[in-house]
């Protein structure tokens, strides 16, 4: 878990623009029991998930959270071929 944040935070130091939303799975399960269904997606901690037009395109969790993954998965995202 705190690799994973570390990576995230390694990220959007060079994207602070990428729009980031942190959930609080502990505290909020209710609302990662909601995401889970929505995005049909399996919950996992720590997770990322990428959005396009509120449907998940990505999603990895624990060692496969890194900075590079974030980068790859973003441009595939904002810069569709």
């Amino acid at each position: 878990s705190f690799a994973a944040h570390g990576e995230v935070e390694r990220f959007l130091a060079s994207h602070p623009e990428f729009p980031l939303f942190k959930g609080d799975v502990v505290n909020r399960r209710e609302g990662s029991r909601f995401i889970a269904k929505a995005g049909s997606v399996p919950h996992e901690s720590p997770q990322i998930l990428v959005l396009s037009a509120g449907k998940v395109v990505f999603h990895d969790s624990h060692e496969g959270v890194s900075a590079e993954v974030l980068e790859r998965e973003w441009v595939a995202v904002a810069r569709p071929s």
